[in-house]
């Protein structure tokens, strides 16, 4: 029995002939896997970084390509208030690209945890702000927030679940950032400046990598405002100029850099390098422009329970206690490998250029023998011989070469780096000169 409309009635009756057909409607595609899921946050927050985005405000949408090939997946970002300008030409964007997959693998190797849960709406913009979602997207009034610290904090769909930490994914790849020899197909990732998108196909190494349970700390609104800060932190080599101020350092030719901090001290804006330090300082932007995170009450809190908890010192330094060390790269996986129990050793160094180290010179070492301590780890201390004798030595095809020079300042300054205290059973100091090889000191004369 059918409908005078023609269609169907409650009992299931064939409709009358020539009758429009009802199209059944299109199942909806699966939740990408945990680690497809999270390789995209990574992809947002390492974007943020490279290119100067929100990750939450330049958006995420997801192709489902996944159900079709199993790790994969295609996201799209909005270029809309990026600060990496001017932007790129055309011919510097597999640059930008590469430097975004290692951004991407970098912020994934830390090993953060992730933390899962829910808030309502009003309370989190109350505490949070909206950018953890794009501002035109209709949102629910029971957020579902993830939070990858020193990565991103945003707004996720309801069905989705994502890895326990960062480094469950594996490696991720982008897939075909260049188009074919020949072929008029558009690459599957790429950068539409005049669209202002940016498209990633990716795929993740650990395709079957478990979902984590909901729950963790939630951040405090300081760690989230500094996430979505908008600024460019990652120089790109071959796009960003920062080695031309190092050649010129290299070339003799710095007559130009010492008029420019005087110009900018003028005009009262900060310049902070290895040789100048005028300006008002700010301290955020500071953080800002060297991709440091800052240390905040909660990362001294955990460093203190894996320090000053089990024992091995009396109390955090007095640097971190009074905020004189401010700002972080990575700290945060330091203290996991701690708690898993995971080695770790410490690595620093020392290039030699006078016969005495002056405190400059020793506070680094000073707080590392603070930190070997506090974590009970092996250190490893390298003197850079060869480098200050090619940067600073001199050789005259008459008179020869001063690269003994600089070996002797090596071991006066492994005497002072010594007095610091080191535990000597966990210490290990090699000059480059002796331990290359007893041909090592003639190669670095005919480089010089």
């Amino acid at each position: 029995m059918a409908s005078a409309g023609g269609y169907p009635t409650a009992q299931g009756a064939a409709p009358e002939e020539g009758a429009a057909k009802v199209k059944k409607p299109r199942p909806l595609p699966p939740p990408p896997p945990p680690s497809v899921a999270t390789a995209a946050l990574l992809i947002r927050g390492a974007a943020a970084r490279v290119l100067g985005l929100q990750p939450g405000v330049c958006g995420g949408e997801l192709q489902p390509i996944w159900v079709t090939e199993p790790g994969c997946s295609k996201v799209t970002l909005s270029l809309e208030g990026c600060s990496r300008t001017p932007f790129p030409k055309d011919e510097l964007h597999v640059a930008l690209l590469d430097a975004l997959e290692t951004e991407v693998n970098r912020l994934a190797q830390a090993d953060s945890s992730v933390a899962v849960f829910e808030l309502d709406k009003a309370a989190a913009e109350s505490k949070y702000g909206e950018a953890m979602y794009e501002a035109k997207s209709a949102q629910p009034d029971e957020l579902r927030l993830a939070h990858l610290p020193g990565v991103a904090f945003l707004a996720i769909p309801k069905n989705w679940t994502l890895c326990a930490s960062t480094a469950s994914c594996g490696k991720i790849s982008f897939l075909q950032k260049e188009a074919e020899e020949g072929s008029k197909k558009k690459p599957d990732t790429m950068i539409m400046a005049k669209k202002k998108q940016l498209i990633i196909k990716y795929s993740v190494e650990n395709i079957d990598a478990p979902a984590g349970p909901d729950g963790g700390a939630q951040p405090d609104s300081a760690a989230v405002k500094e996430l979505d800060v908008g600024t460019v932190r990652v120089s790109v080599p071959g796009v960003d100029d920062v080695q031309a101020g190092a050649d010129k350092v290299a070339a003799g030719k710095v007559v130009e850099q010492q008029d420019a901090p005087a110009e900018a001290a003028a005009e009262g804006d900060m310049v902070v390098d290895p040789w100048t330090v005028t300006g008002k300082i700010d301290y955020q932007k500071l953080i800002r422009d060297f991709g440091s995170s800052p240390i905040s009450p909660e990362l001294l809190e955990r460093m203190e329970k894996l320090t000053v908890g089990k024992g091995r010192v009396s109390s955090l330094h007095r640097w971190l206690r009074r905020g004189i060390f401010f700002s972080h790269r990575e700290f945060d996986a330091i203290c996991k490998m701690q708690e898993q129990g995971t080695p770790f050793y410490l690595y620093t160094g020392r290039g030699p250029n006078s016969a005495a180290m002056h405190l400059g010179h020793l506070l680094p070492f000073m707080f590392t023998k603070w930190l070997q301590e506090a974590f009970n780890v092996p250190l490893v201390i390298q003197m850079t011989d060869d480098e200050k004798f090619l940067w600073k030595g001199e050789y005259d095809p008459d008179k020869g070469d001063n690269l003994d020079h600089f070996r002797y300042l090596t071991t006066e300054n492994a005497k002072d780096i010594i007095a610091c205290g080191f535990d000597k059973k966990k210490t290990f100091i090699f000059s480059d000169c002796d331990y290359m090889g007893h041909m090592y000191p003639n190669i670095v004369r005919i480089w010089k």
